[in-house]
């Protein structure tokens, strides 16, 4: 059985890599030009790939305090027809009253609110 073997990583290098993978999203050049007129080898492109999103999958999104005097805004009380159809996309014709609100909260998480 093989030793395994702990791996620390670089703050800095960390936060170097994120940015030379970013500036490759951004641009339209192949991995072996962006790595060569980087000065990395693209084995070093492809590892740090890697490992950056093996690290985004491991971190745990902190929770955000919601701060004092957060804004609310009210939008009043919805009624009528052409509101009910306006909040659930327009699709349809919605009753004096009905509402279907969906919001997609991201990570595949969607909240859907009905009202009859």
């Amino acid at each position: 059985m093989g030793k395994r073997v702990a791996v620390v990583v670089d703050g800095q290098a960390v936060a170097a890599w994120r940015s030379r993978l970013a500036r490759y999203a951004a641009g339209t050049q192949n991995v072996a030009a962006f790595c060569h007129g980087e000065a990395v080898s693209t084995w070093s492109f492809y590892k740090w790939r890697t490992r950056l999103r093996g690290l985004d999958a491991r971190a745990v999104p902190a929770r955000q305090a919601v701060p004092k005097g957060a804004p609310f805004i009210d939008l009043g009380t919805v009624t009528g027809p052409v509101a009910g159809m306006a909040a659930s996309g327009g699709a349809g014709t919605a009753a004096p009253g009905n509402l279907a609100v969906r919001l997609d909260l991201g990570g595949g998480l969607v909240l859907t609110i009905v009202r009859h």
